[in-house]
């Protein structure tokens, strides 16, 4: 969770029309607690979970996790 809490700055600068928890296989638990740090910023209009590809799980293992957005 740090992770995510280390991005605020840059999270409330980005565009607000949606962003990406992308993940390989880390628990609900986890998940839910990032989508609900998200939604407390108030910046995002959509916030969608997505399963990493093939590539970024075969070069970083299950449990990553990362947070995807545009910048303004």
């Amino acid at each position: 969770m740090s992770y995510v809490k280390d991005m605020e700055t840059d999270l409330k600068a980005a565009r607000p029309d949606r962003v990406f928890i992308t993940h390989s296989g880390c628990d609900a638990a986890t998940v839910e607690s990032v989508r609900s740090y998200l939604e407390s910023l108030g910046v995002f209009h959509e916030i969608l979970e997505t399963r990493a590809g093939g590539v970024v799980s075969s070069h970083c293992g299950p449990g990553t996790l990362g947070v995807l957005f545009i910048a303004k």
